[in-house]
């Protein structure tokens, strides 16, 4: 049986990537696809996945009155490991394409925002990247906007989309990245994104 595609979406909290990844994983959906939609670290009750979701956002709720930054990545890159073994691998080796929200971009983005040395982030992404072999993106969508859609930190967005442009740069010579700039309406955004991935 054919591979599943892999199709990424990336970019910085506050630029709408959750809602396009959905509203894409609808429209292929209806268009007959097999298609499975699933976010990094995800928030499916009882996984590993939901667990890092709470010690990111609410750590006081478990307990945890401070973690480090590359604790809490290498966190994330445990529940990623999960979820990749668990679900994501065996639904694209069936056949079924995921589009996913986020990948290890953000573990390397987001590490790096957080002045974690870009050696360790490395580190840790690489046995990541090693349990996707031999899989790889179709295409990985750089979600854009000049402003975010919520309150976020100014200082951190101009960061985070710094180094999702410096990765996007870096990462497509190994797979397609494509740029999606996030302005208008939801539907337009997500005919754009159908076009570049037809």
């Amino acid at each position: 049986m054919r591979i599943g595609r892999l199709i990424v979406f990336e970019g910085a909290d506050g630029c709408g990537k959750t809602t396009l990844s959905k509203g894409l994983a609808e429209r292929l959906q209806l268009r007959g696809e097999r298609v499975e939609w699933n976010s990094f670290p995800g928030r499916e009750a009882g996984t590993l996945g939901e667990l890092v979701y709470r010690l990111h956002h609410q750590p006081e709720q478990l307990g945890v009155r401070g973690i480090t930054p590359l604790s809490l990545q290498a966190m994330h890159i445990a529940a990623h490991l999960d979820t990749i073994s668990r679900r994501l691998r065996p639904a694209l080796e069936s056949g079924i394409s995921v589009v996913l929200d986020r990948f290890w971009w953000s573990t390397w983005a987001y590490g790096v925002a957080d002045s974690i040395d870009p050696a360790n982030l490395d580190a840790l992404i690489e046995v990541e990247r090693r349990l996707w072999q031999p899989i790889q993106p179709a295409v990985v969508f750089v979600v854009r906007r000049q402003v975010p859609l919520r309150p976020e930190q100014s200082g951190k967005w101009t960061v985070l989309n710094s180094a999702y442009e410096r990765l996007g740069a870096r990462e497509h010579l190994f797979h397609r990245v494509v740029e999606i700039w996030n302005e208008g309406s939801i539907e337009e955004s997500v005919a754009k994104i159908e076009v570049a991935l037809s």
